[in-house]
């Protein structure tokens, strides 16, 4: 083997250089889409600011722009609170949708390693409390932001 390494030192070098291209080629690839999305989302904040700023759109107009990745209608209409309520309402029906797939997968985890081995698995179990949690916060939003909304129904009903 001593002799092999004498006549070709290079293998070390090409087999050092192979398992690093192994290892590193992923780590780049996501960092380079990490950094690309930051870069997007980041170039398209402040372009709505800028928009929002030169008074081109309204700014919850434009937060919701934002909210939705879909361009907004140029119009004069001013912002107001029931625009922050559905953005808000977009953001809670995540949350639902979160904790049902998270709880789903975790229940899937469960039951295969209870057939497996007989025993929950601890992945699963996370996943079903995180999933559980979603759906807690999914329930309680909700709540606050019917209040909210029939509050601010009420007071523009007493306004007009």
């Amino acid at each position: 083997m001593s002799g092999a390494m004498e006549k070709a030192p290079w293998v070390i070098g090409l087999i050092f250089l192979s398992v690093l291209l192994l290892f590193l080629t992923p780590v780049v690839l996501v960092v380079g889409i990490i950094w690309y999305k930051l870069r997007k989302a980041r170039l398209q904040n402040e372009a709505m600011l800028a928009l929002a700023e030169k008074g081109v759109i309204p700014p919850a107009q434009a937060a919701e722009a934002l909210a939705s990745g879909v361009a907004p209608e140029v119009t004069s209409a001013a912002p107001s609170v029931a625009t922050g309520v559905s953005l808000r309402k977009r953001a809670v029906w995540s949350d639902l949708r979160k904790g049902i797939i998270m709880t789903m997968i975790g229940l899937a985890l469960c039951f295969y390693s209870m057939v497996e081995d007989g025993s929950a698995n601890w992945v699963g179990l996370v996943l079903v409390f995180l999933g559980v949690g979603y759906i807690a916060l999914w329930w309680m939003e909700g709540r606050h932001l019917d209040r909210l909304s029939r509050s601010i129904g009420k007071s523009d009903v007493g306004t007009s």
